[in-house]
């Protein structure tokens, strides 16, 4: 999907549906995404490939998204997609998220563990072996473990190993594919904005 979702400001989808209100270029993308899946176009082999060091970035998108297209137009069949989707509710969510807009410095507290026990109780229907097999712990590295306060979400998360090497090819590679995608975008931008000035 994020092979969709990703334009320029000069990007043009070509289909010539209208943004509906408020979204942006991500949501035409997904629903450029839906059509796509229910179409019954052959998508054809492309004659090149994309390639970030030949191409300009808008071409090199346009490009990728025709060999997407190719790659993936026999398991396209197997995949399903709700013709409402994107919903509009979702899409509303979105873009327009409900946050803390308070300017107040962040602290972690500790836990009430009591209220939490009530919370349960009642939100999820726990018997009590559930609730104190789940909460005890929580309540103990609160009051004896790692300190009263959590200092960092790093430190309560003992698999989070932020330097440590991808051991996958394929996501290594995926992962440095969207690095030099992210990388060029901004020295493209940034010729832009020297050229405008």
């Amino acid at each position: 999907v994020q092979t969709f979702c990703t334009h320029t400001d000069h990007a043009n989808d070509g289909d010539g549906t209208e943004d509906k209100e408020g979204t942006d270029g991500d949501w035409r993308g997904l629903i450029e995404f839906k059509k796509w899946i229910y179409s019954r176009t052959v998508d054809k082999k492309p004659s090149k490939k994309p390639d970030l060091n030949i191409q300009e970035y808008d071409e090199y998108l346009m490009v990728k998204k025709v060999w997407f297209k190719y790659k993936h137009r026999r398991y396209k069949k197997h995949w399903f997609v709700e013709q409402q989707w994107p919903e509009n509710e979702v899409m509303d969510t979105y873009l327009h998220p409900e946050v803390d807009e308070s300017d107040c410095k962040f602290e972690w507290g500790k836990p009430d563990i009591t209220k939490l026990k009530i919370f349960c109780k009642e939100k999820f229907e726990w018997d009590e072996h559930t609730i104190n097999s789940t909460l005890d712990p929580i309540h103990k590295v609160v009051q004896h473990g790692r300190g009263a306060v959590q200092s960092s979400i790093l430190s309560f998360a003992d698999w989070v190993q932020p330097n440590k090497a991808i051991k996958s090819q394929r996501v290594r590679k995926a992962v440095n594919a969207l690095i030099e995608e992210i990388e060029l975008k901004k020295r493209i931008e940034a010729q832009r904005q020297n050229n405008e000035s």
